[in-house]
C-alpha cells in the first residue's frame, strides 16, 4: 500500500521503512501545443500546487500522527 494511503488511515502503522526500490518518480505530459491553452495552463498550475503542498505526504515523509516506525 502507498504511504501517502496508509499513513492517512489512523488504524494502520507501518511496520518498516520505505522500500526504495518500490519509489518512482511521476512526470505530467502533454501535447506542446496544448499546454499553453488557458484551461490546460492552470489545470497545470494547480497539480503542481497540490503536489508541491503535499510532497511529505507523498513521498512517504509524513507518517500519521501517532505511527510507529519500526527499523
Amino acid at each position: 500500500m502507498p504511504c501517502m494511503i496508509g499513513d492517512c488511515d489512523p488504524s494502520l502503522a507501518r511496520i518498516g521503512p520505505i522500500i526504495d526500490e518500490l519509489t518512482e518518480q511521476q512526470y505530467l505530459v502533454m501535447h506542446d501545443d496544448d499546454r499553453h491553452r488557458p484551461p490546460i495552463r492552470r489545470l497545470i498550475e494547480r497539480l503542481t500546487k497540490i503536489y508541491h503542498d503535499n510532497a511529505p505526504l507523498l513521498a512517504g515523509e509524513r507518517p500519521m500522527r501517532g505511527a510507529a516506525m519500526s527499523s
